[in-house]
């Protein structure tokens, strides 16, 4: 279960299933709940496709925004600079009365490679080999790709985001603000 601040949360993501389309795209086929009013409690499912891709370890980080058809290709640098909101995802799900959301957190990744909450330095940033990218927040280092994406959490916008996961499995989830 997670929210971005600017969204609505979006709990129980499951019965998925993973294909490969002609072009050699994998995507990813499953339902969310959306959080519905104030107490936390969410509400039908619905569907979703996300685009799965492959870290540079081979592990599969799924993109945090619907597939839209966009292109995967060559990041820039300059291109990642800016502010984020970031998920951690956890295990935690809680109840349905009471469902645990994982919140995003506002960051500045800077030219110079750090990652920033407001003034204080909480890791660092590395963009490799064109779309791999390193995060480092607290310590723990998440491997994945920054891609393009359609922001479908705030009206719909053009944004990068980030999909990485840690050696310990844990997935991030990043989107340009």
């Amino acid at each position: 279960n997670y929210k971005f601040s600017w969204a609505i949360g979006f709990a129980a993501m499951g019965h998925n299933s993973v294909i490969k389309d002609k072009n050699g795209r994998y995507l990813v086929v499953y339902h969310a709940r959306r959080q519905e009013g104030q107490d936390g409690v969410s509400g039908p499912h619905h569907l979703y496709v996300s685009q799965l891709f492959f870290n540079e370890d081979g592990w599969p980080v799924m993109s945090p925004n619907a597939y839209v058809g966009e292109k995967f290709g060559t990041v820039e640098e300059e291109d990642l600079t800016g502010g984020y909101e970031i998920v951690l995802h956890t295990v935690e799900t809680g109840t349905k009365e009471n469902i645990l959301w994982a919140q995003s957190e506002k960051y500045t990744f800077t030219a110079d490679g750090k990652v920033m909450s407001g003034t204080t330095e909480k890791g660092t940033w590395t963009l490799k080999q064109n779309y791999y990218v390193e995060v480092t927040l607290d310590s723990v280092t998440y491997k994945g790709v920054a891609v393009p994406g359609w922001n479908m959490y705030s009206f719909a916008k053009a944004a990068f985001c980030i999909t990485a996961v840690s050696d310990s499995g844990q997935s991030l989830w990043g989107i340009m603000e």
